[in-house]
Parts: C-alpha cells; sequence; structure tokens
C-alpha cells in the first residue's frame, strides 16, 4: 500500500493564504483579474522533432502580443519536467507582455521521464510538485532549465521563487506504471495544496482510459470539478462520451484550434461550433474550456501559422455566426477558468 505524504504544514498555511487567488509566474493575482483565458498553451516547449521545439522568449514575446492586442489577458502555460520547464523564461515573458502566465508543475508522459523515474516514490513525486507550488522551483544550472534530473547529473541549483499555479499537464500514454505514480503523486499535491489538475491524454484515447484515471484521482479524494481533462476532439460523433466525462465533474477541454493550417477560404469551425453548441444544450456550458495548445513552430505567425491570437481573431467569429453566444463565450473563456484555476 502507498503511503500517505507527510502533511506539510508550512504548505497548509501558504494554501490559506493564497485560497482565491491566481498564483502567475511573477506571483498571486485576483481571480478577477485573469480575463479572457487560454488554459493550454505552451510558449517554451522542448518536444521532438525539431517542429516542436519552441525555444526563443524573445520570439514568444512577439507572438504573445498578439494575444494581449486582442483583448487577451491570461495563459495557462503547461511545459514541465521533461519537456524542459523554463521558469526563468517564463516570467520573461510575462513581464514584457503584461499577460498573467500560469506555469504548470508535474512530468509529462513516460517517454519524457527522467532515467531515474523507477526509484522515485510516490511521496517523492508528490513533494516536488507541492515545493513548485508552494516554494517556487529550482533552476538547475547544467541546463538552465527547471530541474527534475536525477541528482548526480545537477552541477548545482539555485530557487527561483517562481511558483506553479496549475499541476500538469500529467502524462498520460497507455497509463503506465510510472505515469500511474505520477498520477497519483499529482492527487496528493492536489489535495495538499488546493490547485487544479490537468491530465493530458493523447488524441483519440477513449473514454476507458479517460475514466480509469478519474477513477484513480476520485479514489484518492480529489474532487473531479478540481480536473480539466485535455485533448477532446470537437466533433459531434464523440458527443455523448463527452457528456459522460462531464456527468463526472471534470472539466472538458477543446484544444486542438489552430492546428490545421490556415487557407485563404478560412475555416467555418461548423462541426466544432455544433458540438459544443450540443454540449452546452446538454446542460454544460460550465465544464468546457478551448485553447490552442500552441506548441508547433509551424503553429507561429513567423511561420506561417495562426498565433495565439487564433481564438479571439477568427475562431470566436465563427462560433457567434454558428449560433453561440457572447455570454455563453464569456463563461467559457472567463468565467470557467476563473472557477477551476483559483487555489481552493
Amino acid at each position: 500500500m502507498e503511503a500517505k505524504v507527510a502533511v506539510n504544514n508550512f504548505a497548509v498555511s501558504k494554501q490559506r493564504c493564497f485560497k482565491g487567488k491566481v498564483m502567475t509566474v511573477k506571483g498571486p493575482i485576483e481571480s478577477e483579474e485573469m480575463g479572457i483565458t487560454l488554459p493550454h498553451e505552451h510558449l517554451l516547449f522542448y518536444h521532438t522533432p525539431d517542429d516542436l521545439v519552441l525555444s526563443d522568449p524573445v520570439l514568444a514575446v512577439e507572438e504573445l502580443m498578439e494575444f494581449s492586442k486582442a483583448g487577451g489577458k491570461t495563459v495557462v502555460e503547461l511545459t514541465n519536467l521533461g519537456i524542459r520547464r523554463d521558469a526563468m523564461g517564463l516570467r520573461y515573458i510575462a513581464e514584457k507582455t503584461g499577460v498573467n502566465i500560469i506555469m504548470g508543475c508535474g512530468y509529462y508522459k513516460a517517454q519524457w521521464h527522467p532515467p531515474d523515474m523507477d526509484e522515485k516514490t510516490v511521496e517523492e513525486i508528490a513533494e516536488e510538485m507541492v515545493k513548485d507550488i508552494t516554494d517556487g522551483v529550482v533552476l538547475c544550472s547544467r541546463t538552465g532549465q527547471s530541474s527534475g534530473l536525477p541528482s548526480a547529473r545537477i552541477l548545482a541549483t539555485s530557487a527561483t521563487g517562481i511558483r506553479a499555479g496549475i499541476i500538469g499537464e500529467i502524462g498520460i500514454s497507455s497509463l503506465t506504471a510510472n505515469e500511474r505514480k505520477v498520477v497519483i503523486a499529482g492527487a496528493k499535491a492536489q489535495l495538499e495544496t488546493g490547485v487544479a489538475i490537468n491530465l493530458h491524454f493523447d488524441i483519440g484515447t477513449k473514454e476507458e482510459l479517460r475514466m480509469h484515471v478519474l477513477d484513480l484521482l476520485e479514489g484518492e479524494g480529489v474532487n473531479l470539478n478540481r480536473v480539466i481533462t485535455c485533448h477532446f476532439r470537437a466533433c459531434l460523433e464523440e458527443i455523448d462520451y463527452h457528456e459522460r466525462m462531464a456527468q463526472r465533474g471534470t472539466y472538458i477541454e477543446y484544444d486542438l484550434f489552430g492546428h490545421e493550417a490556415p487557407t485563404p477560404s478560412m475555416h467555418k469551425y461548423k462541426p466544432e461550433s455544433a458540438t459544443i453548441r450540443e454540449l452546452i444544450e446538454r446542460g454544460f456550458l460550465e465544464r468546457i474550456l478551448i485553447s490552442q495548445d500552441v506548441c508547433y513552430k509551424k503553429c507561429l505567425i513567423k511561420n506561417g501559422g495562426w498565433g495565439y491570437a487564433h481564438i479571439l481573431n477568427n475562431v470566436v467569429p465563427r462560433f457567434k455566426e454558428n449560433g453561440i453566444t457572447d455570454e455563453e463565450i464569456r463563461t467559457i473563456m472567463v468565467e470557467n477558468p476563473k472557477r477551476v484555476l483559483p487555489f481552493h
């Protein structure tokens, strides 16, 4: 049986201090300051192949300014350990753009786990997450990235004071033994800190696996209205499945807007609008989130992509044409993030 994480009284006191606030890389803010929010993006990111590498903070500032100009206020940046979270880079971007950036913590999928992951316990992983949230992330001098590396590879470390504001995106491929450890650790860290959890599932993941992971979280005591489940395809063929997920309390995140290539005729987003419209009609407006998951170089405006302002500039107008109201859009982009992201 897995032991419980020891209660960190210092963490609990900080949780109480931050209750109702949202933690950004520049510090806590009131939820009313969040405004229009993208709940699933990447600004600095290292994946494979090369198209999945975003490593230029100066370019990120230029690209993110378009979101700000369009009226956007807050971005949840879900790059975590294994895909090279860069806390200092994110704070630089936040300072230059004025956009609130909420940073993630935890581990991505098994392929990107550190070499010593087999030896890490649930308790150790949970404690890493708790410290990232309550104390701030630690920077590894060898890589210039927030550390999740085995201690033998770290030459020197320094505290940044830059705190994570969400657990995730927690990577789940087939739910390997180590991925399961991270899920359970995320549950324990969530209960201790009160922040939300974002779960990554590969696009097209079967309902059974998503439901099983929710069962694991619920079994640890997590209230599923603190959980965001990402990478749902906005297609009517899957709407019954999405409804069953929403019935459990988790947020349904449609976050693939902008991965398609721009075309002269512009995408009309009729299937996507119809899917969201149907989930609203079924009573789950308050469980819908939308984002772009910018992670490819080809998504950037510089490289001919839609950029971070795509939803505001192009998708929202199509939503309105297809029957989604201003009030419903505000609920999805302002009120729902404001409900799920603060410390509870």
